[in-house]
């Protein structure tokens, strides 16, 4: 079984479009958001599961994306204690062959991802016009076994380097072949949602 978690909050109209390429790969699917968020809608029209998490700005945080993914983690490693994990961002289109290789991998005690292209605009993404990212295994797509129970820190400021401090948890590193899209530039969210809405 593989269980996606994608934290979405403020980003629906990106959600709509990555949602569907995360749910083929995956069996379950939890949007993790805020609550009264547009994403909400978006999960339930592609019949996933929803997570609502209220302290975004926990202890004065601007976005304490750590700490919703450790409360996310620690329901689905109770709930789905012998799964595959994808965390996921809303902004990541992933590959289609992604889901066989998840199955297939057999270093339960490894983190997984895949490589990363940016799309920085919808005309890039439009025109196929992408750059290479090169910070692979951060929380773009992190992939582990439910049973290393290992999560994310407690608390994050924002969404900045709280993804490195669980990577490193991991003593080994293998990448899935094939490459996930993101839509958008680098670094501009970290904060919560600054950039502007999508439109295909």
């Amino acid at each position: 079984m593989i269980v996606g978690i994608v934290t979405s909050v403020n980003y629906d109209d990106l959600l709509r479009l990555t949602l569907p390429t995360t749910c083929n790969i995956c069996d379950v699917v939890y949007v993790l958001t805020a609550e009264g968020d547009a994403s909400i809608q978006v999960a339930r029209d592609n019949g996933t599961k929803v997570m609502e998490y209220n302290g975004w700005q926990e202890q004065n945080a601007s976005f304490n994306k750590s700490g919703a993914l450790a409360t996310a983690q620690h329901y689905v490693h109770e709930h789905h204690p012998a799964a595959w994990v994808m965390i996921a961002d809303a902004d990541m289109i992933l590959p289609p062959t992604l889901r066989q290789s998840i199955l297939d991998a057999k270093d339960h005690s490894a983190l997984y991802s895949v490589a990363r292209v940016d799309y920085a605009t919808p005309q890039a993404y439009r025109e196929g016009k992408a750059s290479y990212y090169a910070f692979p295994f951060s929380g773009y797509c992190q992939i582990y076994r439910s049973e290393t129970k290992a999560t994310y820190p407690a608390w994050s400021k924002d969404a900045g380097f709280c993804d490195c401090f669980f990577r490193d948890k991991f003593a080994t590193w293998i990448r899935h072949p094939g490459i996930a899209g993101h839509l958008g530039t680098d670094h501009v969210n970290w904060q919560g949602r600054k950039s502007e809405r999508w439109q295909l």
